[in-house]
């Protein structure tokens, strides 16, 4: 099962006030991944399972899910898969002496206030996908290789926000 789904999964359980066994299937999924890949579970990985925990048990307290946490939640996927990833593809590079940086595609992607509604503005944000001479100079100063997600950005409030269609064209 990809995580998305596991993820729908989690919100649906929630807002039903039984988030915990789908939490348990997402955090054994990882800590299976991270195992078979001989990276452990990192704190910041740590991190992300507590964030999802915190908002499962608050959706499941109040039976909502506003789609500024359903972009939070959803967001989780990439976070933690691109954190095991980058950790992963450091230990095989390591020997050939490339470096690689994880870095949260939402301190480099701004959406764009398009005056969509607020749904729209959270559920499926457009980035501007000119180049951007600030990002390139931190890309350059970073590692040779650099992980980070496809798929999320933030607005201009900081908030998480997902792209809608062809973002991860954007952000790549």
């Amino acid at each position: 099962t990809k995580i998305t789904d596991m993820l729908e999964r989690l919100l649906a359980s929630a807002q039903a006030g039984n988030p915990e066994e789908a939490l348990k299937a997402i955090e054994d999924r990882h800590r299976q991944l991270t195992t078979d890949l001989g990276v452990g579970v990192s704190p910041q990985l740590q991190g992300y399972f507590d964030e999802l925990r915190q908002m499962a048990n608050g959706i499941a307290l109040v039976r909502e899910l506003s789609d500024r946490t359903r972009a939070r939640v959803m967001a989780n996927g990439e976070l933690m898969a691109t954190e095991i990833g980058a950790r992963f593809l450091k230990t095989q590079l390591k020997g050939d002496g490339v470096d690689v940086t994880w870095m949260d595609a939402r301190d480099m992607l701004v959406a764009e206030d398009r005056g969509a509604s607020a749904k729209a503005s959270v559920l499926s944000a457009t980035c501007a996908f000119a180049p951007d001479a600030s990002l390139e100079k931190k890309l350059d100063a970073s590692t040779p290789v650099v992980i980070t997600q496809g798929f999320i950005a933030r607005d201009s409030e900081g908030n998480t926000c997902l792209l809608g269609r062809g973002g991860s064209d954007t952000s790549a």
